[in-house]
């Protein structure tokens, strides 16, 4: 395997184990062990997405830690559309940078 698409691996799989946890946390009205697995899949992310991607998740890492409210929900939705875009943009420049 080629290293670029080692990363590439490495980013959709950690992208989409936050997505996961993000779910999960939304999904079981934020139990403790969903808040902990988001926290620690917000992490791992941080790690590898790119300067575009890091402000959105270090917003919602804040939202996500302010008291629960139905504008919060909202704004969470909000956020992960926003992060979810920022994603995409990246593996698609990841897998246009692999084909040349």
């Amino acid at each position: 395997m080629h290293y670029s698409d080692l990363i590439y691996k490495n980013k959709y799989d950690t992208y989409q184990t936050f997505f996961k946890a993000a779910g999960d946390y939304s999904l079981v009205n934020e139990s403790i062990g969903s808040y902990t697995r988001i926290l620690a899949a917000s992490q791992n992310v941080l790690l590898l997405c790119d300067d575009l991607s890091k402000p959105l998740l270090l917003e919602f890492v804040k939202i996500i830690n302010s008291n629960s409210s139905p504008i919060r929900n909202r704004i969470i939705t909000q956020l992960l559309n926003k992060i979810s875009d920022s994603f995409n943009r990246e593996l698609s420049l990841l897998s246009m940078s692999n084909n040349n």
